[in-house]
């Protein structure tokens, strides 16, 4: 009989619902599965301040693995537990990039969320940041208001662009992210995150497992995008929701409902019944 040890879950896409909420089914089946001992990890490409109204919503009992990996963050501790930043000449030559072509960008360091400018994905953020509880709202910041790469560990850059897979190859040609300097992925149809080399959530999950002691073969992991590929790769039961992109369906041992259906306890229901 297969065994249930733990749960990763994407938020985007994935746990979260068209409302960006989770549902109050998955909310009662998160409380269960840690009651019967069983860890369930929050794992985004967002960065943890981003993730804190999810993360008050499920409980900070647990760290947050955020920016795709790139940092585990413990709300509980107030600190962080891991971080891996683009290296400095890489992150410099990077940030020019996306500055002078004009993309739309936000930048991700360990304490601070940047965005180009009050347009574009910050537009998205701030309709969001207004309908989290008042205590789990963040600050935007601005790249113009004098920020130097130079200066400041950047975990991550995210990118709005029609495009996607022609800005990654654009990437490569200009900044060699295929010769291990970036890891770039996406994490949506128009979404592009670039991080250090080797930082993905497949790398997370085994940091938080060595750190905790759950089995990565009884470990469940929901993503639904290309920047989950990799957690649905290091774990035993790789779940998918029916809106997932289809590579990711293909690697899933389950398809499960749309994340606007309460994916997780649909997953668990199917595959662990005795737990509910």
């Amino acid at each position: 009989m297969r065994t249930l040890s733990c749960v990763f879950t994407d938020l985007d896409g994935s746990l979260l619902n068209g409302a960006h909420r989770v549902s109050e089914a998955d909310l009662s089946t998160i409380g269960m599965l840690k009651r019967r001992g069983i860890p369930v990890f929050l794992a985004t490409g967002r960065h943890f301040l981003l993730a804190k109204d999810t993360a008050a919503a499920v409980g900070f009992d647990l760290p947050v693995c955020a920016c795709n990996g790139g940092h585990i963050y413990d709300f509980g501790a107030r600190k962080t537990l891991f971080s891996r930043a683009i290296a400095r000449p890489v992150a410099r030559e990077t940030f020019a990039f996306l500055r002078d072509g004009g993309f739309d960008y936000v930048v991700y360091t360990p304490e601070r969320v940047l965005f180009r400018a009050k347009e574009g994905r910050y537009l998205h953020w701030e309709r969001l940041n207004a309908s989290f509880a008042p205590e789990n709202r963040f600050t935007p910041h601005f790249t113009a208001d004098g920020f130097d790469p130079d200066a400041e560990d950047i975990l991550k850059f995210l990118v709005r662009h029609d495009a996607p897979q022609t800005l990654a190859r654009e990437l490569n040609a200009r900044l060699g992210a295929d010769a291990g300097r970036l890891s770039v992925s996406r994490s949506g149809a128009a979404l592009l995150d670039i991080n250090a080399a080797g930082v993905n959530k497949g790398e997370a999950v085994r940091t938080l497992s060595a750190r905790f002691g759950f089995r990565l073969e009884e470990t469940m992991a929901l993503g639904d995008s290309d920047n989950d590929a990799a957690m649905l790769r290091a774990v035993g039961i790789p779940v998918a929701p029916r809106n997932a992109e289809d590579a990711i369906r293909a690697m899933a041992v389950h398809i499960t409902t749309d994340h606007a259906d309460s994916p997780l306890t649909n997953a668990v229901a199917r595959l662990f019944p005795a737990l509910l």
